[in-house]
């Protein structure tokens, strides 16, 4: 499990990559408890050590194949050791039923420290460094109750004068290579859903706050006063989402509801008398954010900001039960952690309360830039499912207007109502002297979108929507 977070969530959000240390772990198990003969304590000690040291040597930017079959070779070794000596110290026939529930509450005891204590005990993954360290004490301990062991307690009370400082030496290098301070971070903070780091980078504008889980950056601001205001990254004045905000209509008293908060960058676009609610999982996301945190976007906003901690669409759901429709004339998804996808914020019967929150002219909009899949289509199908209208568009970025690259979703539904945002959008590109193709609009209607597979709480299929190249 220590594994599996490292490569998932701290190195790669690859699709399905969780499959590869899993079964890793489940062939060693194999091995080991198929034949004894499978096991030799020399060789598996060996890869492993030099496994651990090539993961410490390479550093985070490194081609993520070499990463993964790094951590792997170390998972498979370790395990080997682990599994193997487990074997060996079975007990008699009449005692296995006790042996084997020993094994599988142990599982499960890992499952629980991985999993609940972890997080509140650490800041960062450290649990596999720990794992490490008590599969290395665990060996040691085995060497020294075997008698075919040179390091047999018995007969090997010398060498362990040796063994013992160094492997005190051991610990305390990895443990200062793990721990040692990075002079940018000035927050790190881990909760259930991933670890969340604040980086502060000088630089000569006065410099800049990104916020980060894993590998990839959640939101940017500026540090400087001219600039602490202006909306950056997947959500910059260039994006599509940018275009469309500030190119609609003067209204009094807009009400605005945001799933996902990040580091509160949306409402930088919030006016005067506008009322904006964001729907945040993660608490730990909303004291970043918020105005106690290291960003201010939200206390610099305009408009009233109101956070609802918890599932968004459960959120939702339920403030619809108690008052009826939220009547929202601006409905933001942007509810991804890193790379995977949320399925049930994506499926026929999220939407449905989605079009029951927004107001009978309101408009939708849904980020759906991805590394490894491909949601444009598939958002526009689940629109056209109740019968609205959808507008693609996808954007290049434009530094000067502190933009990224990005692919967001536009939902009305009335046809003449899209149809009006689009040219807003389109004139707006144009007085931004962006270049005609910095941004690629397209109508759902253009789209076979009965190619692609309706979601449903009861189906999904990620296959169907991955990028392949």
């Amino acid at each position: 499990m220590g594994v599996t977070n490292k490569l998932c969530l701290d190195v790669a959000s690859i699709p399905f990559l969780w499959i590869v240390p899993l079964a890793t772990y489940l062939v060693t198990f194999i091995l080991c408890f198929s034949t004894e003969r499978a096991y030799r304590r020399g060789p598996f000690v060996v890869v492993a050590i030099a496994a651990f040291a090539v993961t410490l040597w390479m550093k985070p930017g490194e081609l993520i194949v070499y990463q993964v079959l790094a951590y792997c070779v170390l998972l498979f070794s370790a395990c080997m050791g682990l599994h193997g000596e487990l074997y060996r110290a079975r007990p008699a026939p009449r005692s296995l039923t006790r042996f084997y529930l020993f094994v599988s509450a142990g599982g499960a005891l890992g499952g629980l420290l991985v999993g609940i204590v972890s997080p509140r005990l650490f800041d960062d993954y450290y649990e596999l460094q720990v794992g490490l360290l008590m599969a290395a004490l665990m060996l040691l301990a085995a060497c020294a109750v075997d008698p075919k062991s040179w390091l047999h307690w018995d007969r090997g009370r010398g060498r362990w004068r040796i063994v013992a400082p160094l492997v005190l030496a051991a610990i305390g290098a990895v443990a200062w290579l793990e721990l040692r301070p990075d002079p940018l971070v000035i927050h790190k903070e881990r909760s259930f859903f991933g670890v969340l780091t604040v980086h502060e980078l000088p630089d000569a504008g006065g410099g800049r706050r990104t916020l980060t889980n894993g590998t990839t950056v959640h939101g940017l601001q500026f540090l400087n006063k001219a600039a602490r205001r202006l909306p950056t990254s997947y959500f910059g004045r260039a994006t599509g989402l940018g275009l469309a905000l500030t190119s609609r209509p003067r209204k009094v008293g807009a009400r605005i509801g945001v799933i996902g908060l990040g580091v509160g960058t949306l409402a930088a676009y919030g006016r005067e008398g506008d009322f904006m609610r964001f729907y945040e999982i993660d608490p730990v996301v909303t004291k970043l954010a918020g105005p106690e945190g290291y960003f201010s976007f939200v206390s610099d906003s305009k408009a009233e900001v109101e956070f609802v901690l918890g599932d968004a669409r459960l959120s939702i759901e339920a403030e619809q039960a108690r008052s009826g429709s939220q009547a929202f004339d601006i409905l933001i998804l942007d509810a991804f952690s890193s790379d995977s996808i949320p399925i049930h914020l994506m499926t026929r019967e999220a939407f449905e309360g989605y079009f029951r929150a927004l107001a009978p002219d309101g408009l939708m909009a849904v980020h759906v830039s991805n590394r490894h899949f491909q949601l444009m289509s598939l958002v526009s199908r689940l629109a056209a499912e109740f019968g609205a209208y959808s507008l693609q568009v996808r954007t290049r970025s434009a530094p000067q207007l502190q933009s990224g690259l990005s692919d967001w979703v536009l939902i009305a539904r009335d046809s003449d109502d899209l149809m009006r945002l689009q040219m807003r959008i389109e004139k707006r590109h144009r007085a931004l002297e962006l270049h005609p193709s910095a941004i690629i609009l397209r109508r759902g209607s253009e789209v076979n979108l009965d190619a692609f597979p309706l979601w449903t709480d009861d189906y999904s299929d990620l296959l169907s929507v991955m990028r392949w190249n």
